[in-house]
Parts: structure tokens; sequence; C-alpha cells
């Protein structure tokens, strides 16, 4: 083998370990159900569009509060897991009458029934006997 051409293989193969290696060093976030905002995109299977502010919730590990916005109100409540299982309970939100705040009731009617959780993909699904109610991105 000539040395030209062994050269070109030793330089391509140099080229090969440094972008794997540098894959290697980049890695996603891994985001967890608590102290991680989450943006509600999805109720049931229908993409949710708001306009103003996010709709968002957040579990603070430090008092298992869940706290959020519903896009009118903000919501506050206990929440207690044992492994991918949860319970949330909501405290009394303002009276505040807010127009247009379907999406809002059916946010807090539906965390009430959230049995389990699953975070796949940098998404959290809450869930009701194993059907997707929720689906939330992380707000970054």
């Amino acid at each position: 083998m000539n040395l030209l051409k062994m050269t070109k293989i030793i330089c391509i193969a140099m080229v090969v370990i440094f972008f794997n290696g540098c894959t290697l060093m980049v890695s996603k976030k891994k985001y967890t159900l608590e102290n991680t905002r989450w943006k509600l995109v999805k109720i049931l299977n229908e993409q949710v569009n708001v306009i103003g502010n996010d709709i968002f919730i957040l579990f603070r590990s430090r008092d298992n509060r869940v706290l959020g916005y519903g896009g009118c109100r903000e919501i506050f409540g206990f929440y207690k897991t044992v492994n991918q299982q949860i319970e949330i309970t909501l405290e009394n939100t303002s009276s505040q009458i807010c127009p247009n705040s379907y999406l809002e009731l059916q946010l807090l009617e539906g965390l009430t029934k959230i049995d389990e959780y699953e975070i796949k993909e940098e998404k959290l699904y809450l869930k009701n006997y194993n059907s997707i109610i929720f689906t939330f991105l992380p707000l970054k």
C-alpha cells in the first residue's frame, strides 16, 4: 500500500473517531416530573393552541406542590407519587370569571383524575387508566 493511500485511510479514521466522540459528548437533557415547567400541548389527542401566556404546570419537589397557570387563573395543589403512579389534589382557584375558559376547565377537572405519568422523548404524558389525557413539553 502506498504512503498516500495509507495517509488517506488514517485521516478518514481520525475524522470518524472525532465525530463519534462529539456525538457521545452531546446528550439530551433528561427531564423529570419534578422541578420542570411543563407546557400543555395536547388534551386527549387535540392540539392546544393558546394565544398569550402558555398553560403550564410545575411539580415542585421540596413541598410536593403542583403549581401552574391554566390560561386565566393560577393552579395550586398537592401531588403524591409512587413509581409512575401519581395523585393530584387541587385547591380552590380564584373565583375570577374567565371568558373562553374551556381549556382551563378541562385541565382543572382532568388533573384530579390523573393516576399515572410517563416521560418519554422529552414529553410528559399524564394518564387515566393507561389512556393519555394530557401531553406536555418542557418549557425551555
